[in-house]
């Protein structure tokens, strides 16, 4: 009973082994996309403009 209680069950340990690989994962990919460009970096002015009022239009109808 003592160990499960000091080390957790299983369950724990996987769960803990799973949560450790995601965060390598993720820091991973932020160090990959650093210095990269965002959507807005290549989309002409006028239509990250429409892109931005349709993202807006569905926000605001979420919040609802």
């Amino acid at each position: 009973m003592l160990f499960t209680l000091l080390l957790g069950t299983w369950e724990h340990k996987l769960r803990s082994a799973e949560m450790e690989a995601t965060e390598r994962w993720a820091e991973e990919l932020t160090k990959k996309a650093e210095g990269k460009h965002h959507i807005g970096d290549f989309l002409p002015p006028d239509e990250l403009a429409r892109f931005m009022e349709k993202v807006f239009f569905f926000i605001s109808k979420l919040e609802l």
